[in-house]
């Protein structure tokens, strides 16, 4: 069924965008210096808390750069860490970007995404919570602050906005750390060969 998940690896979606089945991705990358070149590697993937600690130092200009990019989009913000996760949060919302954080021990959680998918928040943080079993179609732009080795990962993440809905006329990826160059299944000139 169109929307739903049809895809289990990454390189299955140049194919299920072409057959109609999620919708056109659109990337663009804001030119953040992040410096990730000291972060360790644990278990064959960056460390979390060594990229909570580096990007701590960029939120301000990250949360400049969505508040002018995501005026009208519906965003999910997917970062390293809960503590990065609440304070991206309380930065947005201090820039009258309302946005709502959700965690695995959030007791709210519940009422929060349904607020999210009902509009009561234009943007929604979250430290990986949200990668797999969730679904709200009206989602069009996705920003991953949490970089990975792992391409299917990467998927996974973006993923959570290609679900098709009416009116919805694409998903933009907002890419402040590279990760499109890195992951191809999501780079512009990818999709561009198979539209």
């Amino acid at each position: 069924m169109k929307g739903k998940a049809v895809i289990g690896q990454a390189h299955y979606i140049p194919k299920v965008l072409r057959q109609g089945y999620l919708c056109k991705i659109n990337t663009k990358t804001i030119p953040v210096e992040v410096d990730i070149s000291k972060v360790h590697i644990n278990a064959g993937d960056f460390s979390a808390q060594d990229l909570g600690n580096v990007l701590d130092l960029y939120l301000d200009t990250i949360a400049d750069a969505i508040v002018r990019e995501c005026q009208n989009r519906k965003t999910v913000i997917f970062t390293p860490l809960v503590r990065i996760s609440k304070r991206l949060c309380n930065i947005l919302n201090k820039r009258n970007f309302k946005t709502a954080e959700v965690n695995g021990a959030s007791a709210d959680r519940e009422d929060v995404l349904k607020g999210f998918d009902n509009g009561e928040y234009k943007a929604l943080t979250n430290a990986m919570l949200l990668t797999e079993g969730w679904d709200c179609p009206t989602v069009d732009c996705i920003i991953c602050l949490r970089p990975t080795k792992s391409r299917s990962l990467y998927a996974q993440i973006v993923g959570r906005g290609t679900r098709l809905c009416e009116g919805k006329k694409n998903l933009l990826v907002l890419d402040f750390l590279w990760l499109t160059k890195k992951h191809s299944p999501v780079s512009y000139t990818h999709l561009r060969a198979h539209e």
